[in-house]
């Protein structure tokens, strides 16, 4: 192993150990922190909050951390006590509400403590308490849900029948309530955007429903015609002089199509300038031979990307060439080295390019321009690369002392970072990579624009 890689090796060792140690000690600092968290609100009575620091406190550490074990006994049977005393009081004044509520803070309590083997029971009487509460208290609950849906109050319905839920998922009708009131004010959103056809609307109003509730009434049918009455069929026409740039046309159309493709939205969507007639026959080809066919699939082409390729212009200048010296490393027949000065040559070269190409997005059923830009680009490359007729890991750089003789530079760092020039690229950057960057600047602005473009505003 040589001194680089036994260095590299130490050093990531060091980096190892230094991050083992943080996993060890970053979260005892934060137990600790937590633990003592938990004894101020512990000594200030608070033992709703000191349970919950305390429980931190073990999730970051729990071996070992008897502070925070002990305090959670403590403090979790202080707060269960008191919850208890709530409790009794609350039956006491005919209070459901508060039963109810105490009982489930006391449930979750318990849950909770649980988890680190502290032991939190529910006493008989409790129990007993909350059961005879819940009746009625569920009872109440449901009616006012009911009474909300009845006058059409669904967000304040909602928020009853999720209430009931938390205590009884399987209450009466409140499962299939709770989904009527969460589902049915977006569905008649939807539906009023279906009527006065504003289809986008109604398309994406009827997503959140649909990650509601799937099969809510026709929704999905409603949804699928939406698509089909929203969505932007996309037709790219060949630009005009695409016969003196047919290379650069054909990346522009592709890079386009691929974006588009990409991007996946579910409203854009490119098609072939006959997609329409294409659809028609494939429908009547079905009906002929008594097959199925999805009708929505017929959808008109809607707007058209019309294109000029105004230029796309490409030079390289000739070759510089300038010779250099080096001195080359020879071996003699009785393996002496020896050096001579060789001469080599370095070349640069440049090439430019500059691109334009205008493009309108046309709506076509009223030929109103709903995007347009101009889009224009100069490249250039340069390249800078030395050719010897030796192999240059035998040459050496140097310097020329007048009236000495030249110093020549064996050290691996500047001998190494002398022959990059050798190893350098050699070969421009040729038009047609200009002309697929440009194509793919082109399709990022076009759909850029239909993206931002709404036509219900």
């Amino acid at each position: 192993m040589n001194v680089y890689k036994v260095h590299k090796y130490q050093a990531n060792l060091s980096k190892f150990i230094v991050i083992s140690l943080l996993l060890i000690v970053l979260p005892a600092c934060v137990s600790k922190k937590y633990s003592r968290i938990g004894l101020k609100y512990e000594q200030t009575e608070m033992y709703g909050l000191a349970v919950d620091n305390y429980i931190t406190s073990l999730q970051n550490k729990d071996k070992g951390n008897d502070a925070a074990r002990i305090g959670l006994m403590r403090s979790a049977k202080r707060y269960s006590d008191e919850l208890e005393q709530r409790i009794d009081k609350a039956y006491s004044s005919l209070n459901d509400n508060e039963v109810v509520s105490s009982y489930l803070a006391l449930q979750k309590l318990s849950n909770k403590a649980n988890l680190f083997q502290v032991d939190i029971p529910i006493s008989p009487k409790a129990q007993g308490q909350f059961d005879e509460s819940k009746t009625r208290h569920l009872r109440v609950q449901y009616a006012k849900a009911q009474e909300l849906l009845d006058t059409e109050r669904f967000s304040e319905a909602e928020t009853y029948l999720y209430e009931i839920l938390q205590i009884d998922k399987n209450y009466e009708r409140t499962a299939e309530l709770y989904n009527f009131a969460r589902c049915e004010p977006v569905y008649r959103d939807a539906q009023q955007m279906y009527q006065s056809k504003l289809y986008r609307s109604a398309y994406f109003i009827l997503e959140k429903l649909l990650q509601i509730n799937p099969l809510y009434k026709d929704a999905a049918a409603m949804h699928k015609e939406s698509l089909q009455y929203a969505i932007l069929t996309i037709a790219i026409q060949p630009p005009v002089n695409y016969r003196n740039y047919p290379f650069l046309a054909s990346y522009i159309e592709e890079s386009t199509k691929s974006l588009f493709v990409t991007k996946a939205n579910p409203l854009l969507k490119i098609v072939s300038p006959d997609y329409t007639q294409q659809m028609l026959n494939e429908r009547r080809l079905a009906l002929t031979n008594n097959l199925p066919f999805d009708a929505s699939l017929v959808i008109p082409v809607r707007v058209y990307l019309a294109g000029n390729i105004i230029s796309s212009n490409y030079s390289t200048s000739k070759v510089q060439t300038v010779t250099k010296q080096a001195y080359l490393r020879t071996e003699d027949k009785n393996k002496r080295i020896q050096f001579k000065k060789v001469n080599y040559s370095e070349n640069s070269q440049s090439a430019k390019a500059t691109i334009e190409y205008k493009y309108e997005l046309l709506r076509v059923e009223n030929s109103i321009v709903i995007g347009f830009n101009n889009v224009n680009k100069a490249y250039t490359d340069n390249i800078n690369y030395a050719v010897s007729n030796y192999d240059f890991q035998d040459l050496y750089p140097f310097d020329v002392r007048k009236g000495l003789s030249d110093t020549i530079y064996l050290d691996t760092n500047r001998a190494n970072s002398f022959r990059r020039i050798f190893q350098a690229r050699n070969t421009l950057v040729d038009k047609s990579e200009f002309e697929k960057d440009f194509a793919k600047i082109v399709s990022e602005d076009v759909y850029n624009k239909m993206n931002f473009y709404n036509p219900e505003k």
